[in-house]
């Protein structure tokens, strides 16, 4: 219901505006990863999670990248 409420008040508009409304959207959740999920893999992880957190960050990036 949301979904096609956004659509239709945002569907046709400005692309600079929608991709503001993302970049947000996305800020929001990696917000809502650091604050629940990463505190617990420093909790319980060897001393290189924090590397392994940049790394799997860079390699969603680049495929991201790569097949967009």
């Amino acid at each position: 219901m949301a979904a096609a409420a956004g659509y239709l008040l945002l569907g046709t508009g400005d692309p600079a505006i929608l991709a503001t409304i993302l970049a947000f959207a996305a800020g929001a959740v990696l917000a809502m990863l650091a604050e629940s999920m990463i505190p617990e893999a420093f909790a319980d992880a060897q001393p290189f999670i924090g590397l392994i957190t940049v790394v799997g960050f860079l390699v969603t990036f680049l495929i991201i990248r790569i097949y967009a």
